[in-house]
């Protein structure tokens, strides 16, 4: 199968690397020249560690993005740019897509998806897309350019990468047609990756932004690994539950089956799983990058304020990531 990647961070290059090992053909959409240059330095090549060892992944082809020459139909698109980068990345791709072509969607946070149908597909027609959600499990630390350690997630028993449907083109596509996409992760096993519908995956995605709401930006504030925050710190843990109280409060009935204190256990426990994980936003901001906060602690205090209910942790931690930002 032909894949093409948006986006060569962490999970871009994750996704990318174990496509390769399967022998898929996989182009790395790059959004410079510079970077095209760089990515020919390295031989079109992805390092890949995990548990101590280390392998040199080869054989990718690289484009261009915003490329107008470039007419090519894009047949699978992993779409793992930053959240605040998705509409405009995809934008530079969308006149490839069509009803034959599956995009996957793999950003933290909530909202981009919808962002994306408003923008470029409000309509049934003949460029409309299938379109997929990604919830990542897998922590993955980018190292250096194309350079990734791989920590956790090959073994997860909920699934390291959970994906669901967010819409197709009904007009276009067979119901019964197998879905390629979801094959073909599925059928790599250290991707650990399973199919669910839309309500199910939605509950997943929301369990994960609150995962992502309580850890990131206090590891990003703090300057520390995931372990840092659980590791008899009690002060970042009462932070933490703190976050979870509010998610809870805000998203009510979106979460029947949970609490504010099962919420936070899970939080704790993946401190713990994922301990030596530089979490993205971290990431970010040793790089002095733009955060992904405005889509996930943003995100809840939007809801907050539309749902009428105080967040008054999750707002603090909003601005404190501004303010570092600031500081770049």
């Amino acid at each position: 199968m032909q894949w093409n990647v948006l986006g060569t961070g962490a999970i871009g290059c994750l996704i990318a690397s174990h496509l390769r090992l399967q022998k898929h053909n996989v182009n790395l959409i790059l959004r410079s020249k510079d970077h095209l240059k760089d990515f020919e330095s390295r031989k079109n090549t992805i390092t890949y560690q995990r548990q101590g060892k280390t392998t040199q992944i080869g054989g990718f082809t690289a484009s261009l993005l915003g490329d107008q020459t470039d007419t090519t139909k894009i047949e699978n698109l992993v779409v793992a740019t930053k959240a605040h980068h998705t509409a405009s990345g995809l934008g530079s791709v969308v006149q490839q897509l069509g009803s034959e072509s599956s995009v996957l969607l793999l950003q933290n946070g909530m909202g981009i998806a919808e962002e994306l149908e408003s923008l470029y597909w409000p309509h049934q027609d003949e460029r409309r897309p299938r379109v997929l959600v990604g919830v990542n499990r897998h922590a993955v630390e980018r190292t250096a350019p194309y350079h990734i350690v791989h920590h956790s997630g090959w073994d997860d028993p909920e699934g390291g990468l959970m994906m669901g449907e967010f819409f197709r083109n009904r007009l276009a596509v067979d119901e019964n047609r197998p879905m390629g996409m979801e094959q073909a992760l599925g059928d790599i096993a250290a991707l650990q990756a399973i199919t669910l519908s839309w309500a199910d995956l939605r509950v997943r995605m929301l369990k994960k932004l609150i995962v992502n709401a309580s850890i990131n930006p206090l590891a990003s504030i703090l300057g520390t690994k995931n372990a840092g925050l659980a590791n008899g710190n009690t002060y970042a843990i009462n932070i933490m539950r703190r976050v979870c109280k509010e998610a809870k409060d805000i998203l009510g009935d979106d979460l029947p089956s949970e609490t504010a204190t099962s919420l936070s256990d899970m939080v704790i426990a993946t401190c713990h799983h994922c301990g030596e994980n530089v979490c993205s936003m971290y990431q970010d901001v040793k790089a002095k990058q733009k955060t992904e906060i405005d889509y996930i602690n943003g995100y809840l205090c939007n809801l907050a304020k539309a749902r009428g209910v105080n967040a008054p942790t999750n707002l603090e931690l909003v601005d404190l990531i501004h303010a570092k930002e600031k500081l770049y």
